[in-house]
């Protein structure tokens, strides 16, 4: 089933002990961790609707969700072999650094539960950004979640033939997905934010990265 929400403990997110070569100093929030996004068309391109495969980077780590839950890599590996090449986006500074983001969000990505339509790669990002950052993805990145959210409101078989010809394929839903609301997944994060800032005094708040329109920077 879709992961439940529960209530967050300082525990789980602080243990007595911190992970091995994590510095203290980092989890006081004096170090400030570049976030950047990963975005990449997958080459299908209808007016108005657009599907991309995103992820997020932390200083040098991508993390991204898939079938075998949230992983890493520091080569932008989830996006290597795709046929466009990827933009990256510098979404802003976070006092939270990459390994805590992961083992927060993935209590609510595990593996198995991927769903391409209702649990996907940017529903990761969406609550990955928002755990660092308290900033959502831009709806433009969510076409598969648009997709999803179309899929309960109308016929599968119209919704399989409108998958084809964007190219996606046919559809088939996760039973581990079922259940997952991304609107409750981001309120269990904001708990999960609250008793950061009250565990660390008040040291959470990130720095969005905007240039003079107020859009997101792009950094080449």
């Amino acid at each position: 089933m879709g992961a439940a929400c529960h209530p967050i403990s300082k525990l789980e997110l602080w243990p007595d002990e911190l992970p091995e070569g994590i510095d203290e100093t980092i989890y006081a929030g004096v170090k400030q961790h570049k976030v950047q996004l990963l975005a990449t068309c997958l080459g299908v391109d209808v007016p108005g609707f657009r599907v991309f495969h995103t992820s997020v980077v932390v200083e040098d780590t991508e993390y991204y969700f898939g079938p075998s839950g949230v992983n890493t890599t520091t080569d932008c590996g989830s996006h290597k072999f795709l046929k466009n090449a990827p933009t990256m986006l510098t979404m802003g500074y976070s006092p939270i650094p990459g390994q805590e983001m992961r083992r927060v969000v993935s209590s609510l990505f595990r593996a198995g539960s991927y769903d391409a339509l209702r649990k996907n790669c940017n529903s990761f990002s969406d609550c990955a950004l928002y755990y660092l950052l308290g900033n959502r993805l831009e709806w433009r990145y969510r076409g598969l979640d648009q997709v999803g959210a179309a899929l309960n409101r109308h016929d599968s078989a119209l919704m399989n033939s409108i998958l084809e010809a964007i190219g996606v394929g046919t559809y088939v839903p996760n039973p581990e997905a079922v259940g997952f609301d991304i609107e409750e997944s981001l309120r269990w994060l904001n708990d999960a934010r609250e008793v950061r800032r009250t565990h660390m005094g008040g040291h959470l708040k990130g720095r969005p990265a905007a240039n003079k329109s107020g859009r997101f920077a792009v950094e080449n």
